[in-house]
């Protein structure tokens, strides 16, 4: 929340911010706490499109919960890896994120409605929020596909 009042008030605009620069920032300080260096590759692609808080507060609380499970669990045994977040309008003010990992992955038959983790139940909460859904996409290691709507303020 820290990133969005400094991007906020750095805004000509104090109640939207550029996403971009907000998810960019998120994801260096996350990724930088876990102390990766070159060993994972970051591969980021956010439109720069305005959001309020309503929506940037859940949306980086999703982030930060995927993103933080993938630092600490995907490449444990892995000498390299790739994080990838990708954000797009898909129809008019609905946009999808893909946020995810090559790593070592979960189980195939893991169904994120029926996890009894507090993460997975978060994740869920701030979809919702969102008025969106999220979905497993079936490929190599971990990755989401979630769709929400941009809330106003």
């Amino acid at each position: 929340m820290a990133i969005i009042h400094e991007n906020m008030y750095q805004s000509d605009e104090l109640s939207k911010i550029d996403t971009s620069t907000y998810i960019e920032s998120l994801v260096e300080q996350i990724a930088f706490s876990y102390k990766l260096g070159e060993k994972i590759d970051l591969k980021l692609d956010i439109p720069s499109v305005k959001f309020g808080s309503k929506t940037l507060i859940p949306l980086g609380l999703i982030i930060n919960e995927i993103m933080t499970n993938a630092f600490k669990y995907a490449f444990a045994d892995r000498e390299s890896g790739e994080v990838t977040l990708e954000v797009q309008e898909i129809n008019n003010n609905e946009y999808q994120m893909i946020i995810g990992d090559n790593g070592i992955g979960m189980p195939l038959d893991f169904k994120h409605q029926e996890s009894n983790s507090l993460g997975t139940e978060l994740v869920q909460i701030f979809t919702e929020q969102l008025d969106g859904t999220i979905e497993r996409v079936k490929q190599a290691g971990t990755v989401f596909k979630i769709t929400f709507i941009p809330q106003e303020g």
